[in-house]
């Protein structure tokens, strides 16, 4: 005799999984669904986004290329150390906040133009390069000019100070040389003799080293003078500047029309996805009362 096969139980938590899982189906028939939900919330997001897009100011930026005073080839200051002071919002002028157009923005006029710069150091050069956005390219370009002038205002403290006392050495050696020359010119040299019979040998050997002495002197004091000379001109000695001059594109940089569509149209389809699923959620208890409540008002 065969036996019956019996029918396998289906565990309730097997039964449960099989009912919990979505399918392609069910993600269609949710979006058919809330499909007047999603495309109304496009729509919205998409006339929200143009709008925006239309009626924003537009922003063009400019760049520059902050170069550090140097004296000797040693710049006063760290490319970093500029870079850091740039983002402190008390390093800027009442003048420059006035260029810039930043008095009256907030938290405070200091920290959003500090903000807006974005300084950032050169690792491999004595530079910081800086960048702004205005209404327009001119405006953009005054502003950057009002921070350089900041910048060479707070670096010209320590440069010219110490410009002047290197050219107040080099004032020294030149009087040094001249000095030296003069004594050489007024050396009896030529009648000197140097036979050993002679009663002033003594004198005339004291005569000669010495005129060799100054005669090195005065080399030295040429080589240390043309030294300091290169060392004191550019570019090893300069001012604050532009390495290169301040760059303002007429091409608006915002508002990103193409990108603010984009972002209109996902965050719709997502804000009526969201809406239609909170409304699903919201009537599906309902409707499990539906026959108890039809029930009691019969």
């Amino acid at each position: 005799m065969h036996a019956t096969p019996r029918p396998t139980a289906v565990m309730p938590d097997m039964a449960n999984e099989a009912d919990n899982e979505v399918t392609l189906q069910d993600i269609a028939r949710f979006l058919k669904e809330g499909k007047r939900w999603i495309i109304t919330t496009t729509l919205f997001c998409l006339f929200i986004g143009g709008a925006y897009a239309l009626l924003a100011p537009a922003q063009y930026e400019a760049t520059a290329t902050i170069e550090m005073a140097s004296v000797a080839g040693t710049p006063v200051e760290k490319p970093q150390v500029l870079a850091d002071k740039l983002k402190l919002p008390l390093y800027y002028s009442t003048g420059t906040h006035k260029a810039c157009g930043s008095e009256n923005e907030l938290p405070t006029p200091g920290e959003f133009l500090s903000a807006q710069l974005k300084p950032a150091a050169n690792k491999n050069a004595p530079v910081v390069s800086i960048k702004y956005r205005q209404t327009t390219p001119q405006g953009a370009t005054e502003c950057l000019a009002a921070v350089l002038a900041d910048v060479k205002r707070n670096q010209d403290i320590s440069f010219k100070p110490v410009v002047a006392l290197k050219k107040n050495q080099l004032l020294i050696l030149q009087k040094k040389l001249d000095d030296a020359e003069k004594l050489i010119e007024q050396l009896p040299v030529k009648n000197v003799n140097f036979a050993f019979t002679d009663s002033k040998f003594g004198a005339s050997a004291l005569l000669l080293a010495t005129l060799m002495a100054k005669e090195s002197e005065v080399r030295d004091l040429r080589n240390q003078i043309y030294e300091m000379q290169v060392n004191l001109a550019k570019p090893l000695t300069q001012e604050t500047s532009l390495a290169t001059p301040i760059y303002a594109s007429s091409t608006k940089v915002a508002p990103k029309s193409a990108l603010i569509i984009l972002v209109s149209v996902v965050g719709g389809i997502a804000l009526g996805i969201l809406l239609w699923a909170t409304r699903k959620s919201y009537l599906k208890p309902l409707r499990i009362w539906e026959p108890a409540i039809t029930k009691l008002k019969n």
